[in-house]
């Protein structure tokens, strides 16, 4: 494991996410089916990812640079849609 991945999954665990907000993949085709994204690519990595409100500006992640960065739009009939974010930070 290289420092850098150490950090990352130290943060995440730090910043106390749940399972709903915080998650992991490897080598997907499709970050839309996998993830839900607006954006439809391909990922040949291991990777953490996190759903972030679009109006949390500051966290404590932020000292920490998404390798990624994608959107997610809830489209739900009754919620108003609530853009979110989702980073992804790649694992060595």
């Amino acid at each position: 494991m290289t420092n850098k991945t150490f950090e990352i999954l130290d943060a995440l665990n730090r910043e106390g996410f749940d399972n709903s907000q915080l998650g992991f993949g490897r080598n997907i085709d499709s970050t839309a089916a996998y993830l839900g994204s607006d954006e439809d690519i391909c990922i040949n990595y291991m990777f953490a990812y996190v759903y972030i409100k679009h109006d949390e500006a500051q966290y404590r992640m932020n000292h920490h640079i998404p390798d990624l960065i994608l959107h997610w739009s809830n489209k739900h009939p009754v919620i108003p849609c609530q853009e979110e974010l989702i980073y992804i930070y790649y694992l060595d």
